[in-house]
């Protein structure tokens, strides 16, 4: 495999790497918290809304390589690297990277339906906090290709019946998410906050819902 400009390997455990670029976002433990938070069962179908570089598939297959995992992201780069990190790591009977645009989800995947769909998004508004000069990285914060409420609606419309939905955001915005997922028939069952040092307050949260 040739790395591209800007790009090496990085050794994620077990074996596995991921290709990663100084120019582009790189994966945070976010993603990492999120994917221990995950519950699922061997054989599950898994889609991740945002899959970046790839690195949740591949934590995922880490933990359990009897799944079938689908990402997609919308940046052609990142889906590119995403994409020949699979490679590398021979997983590509069990994970598949779709470079397009989750608004698009009709389009994209039919009436095909998932056990599980997890995120790690964009956790700014468009007019919240310092907006980066690189696009790419403008768009890996914040709200710019979609909000939180078309990646929570598109999450229900994707998710089998009692399917489970499961997200990474900052803390202070918790009652939105809550509120978004009701209105689209998901319901919380399990939250996890998560604080950088012993008596700080919180500044992520890890929620799962069920879909009725």
């Amino acid at each position: 495999m040739i790395l591209l400009e800007g790009e090496r390997l990085e050794d994620i455990g077990s074996g596995l790497k991921i290709i990663q670029n100084k120019e582009y976002y790189r994966f945070s433990e976010d993603s990492v918290l999120l994917v221990h938070f995950i519950g699922f069962h061997p054989g599950d179908s898994i889609l991740d809304l945002g899959t970046g570089s790839g690195i949740i598939p591949l934590l995922l297959i880490q933990r359990e390589n009897n799944l079938k995992i689908t990402g997609i992201e919308i940046q052609k780069e990142l889906a590119y690297m995403a994409q020949r990190s699979i490679e590398y790591n021979n997983f590509e009977k069990s994970i598949s990277i779709i470079q397009g645009d989750l608004r698009d989800s009709a389009r994209l995947f039919g009436n095909k339906k998932w056990d599980r769909v997890v995120t790690n998004p964009p956790y700014f508004r468009v007019n919240e906090g310092r907006v980066s000069p690189k696009e790419n990285i403008a768009i890996a914060r914040h709200e710019i290709k979609c909000t939180l409420e078309e990646i929570i609606e598109t999450a229900s419309s994707l998710l089998k019946a009692q399917g489970s939905f499961y997200i990474v955001h900052r803390y202070d915005r918790l009652l939105e998410i809550l509120l978004l997922c009701r209105k689209n028939g998901l319901f919380p069952t399990r939250e996890q906050p998560i604080s950088a040092q012993v008596k700080k307050s919180p500044h992520l949260i890890l929620v799962e819902c069920r879909k009725t």
